[in-house]
């Protein structure tokens, strides 16, 4: 059981990681499916160095990459629907 327990570790680390990566360079580029503001590119930006940090850096009882995904939801939310938008206007 414990080699179980250890995979799914793994794989949750990776795909925190990748998913941290993917949230810093969009705020470095600027856009997700259009140009994105100032204020979800900071967004974007912290939730990605969230994806970062261990569990034991902060002490505030919510592991940092359970706040990165909460801090990503907004602006991946906003430029999906804004994308869906544009796409049924045209």
């Amino acid at each position: 059981m414990f080699w179980i327990c250890r995979v799914l570790t793994d794989c949750v680390i990776f795909h925190g990681t990748a998913l941290g990566i993917w949230m810093v360079s969009v705020s470095f580029m600027g856009y997700v499916m259009r140009p994105l503001s100032w204020l979800n590119r900071a967004l974007l930006l912290m939730a990605g160095a969230t994806m970062f940090m261990t569990d034991g850096l902060g002490k505030i009882g919510v592991p940092p990459a359970i706040l990165g995904l909460v801090l990503a939801g907004a602006p991946v939310g906003i430029e999906w629907n804004a994308g869906r938008r544009q796409a049924s206007d045209a």
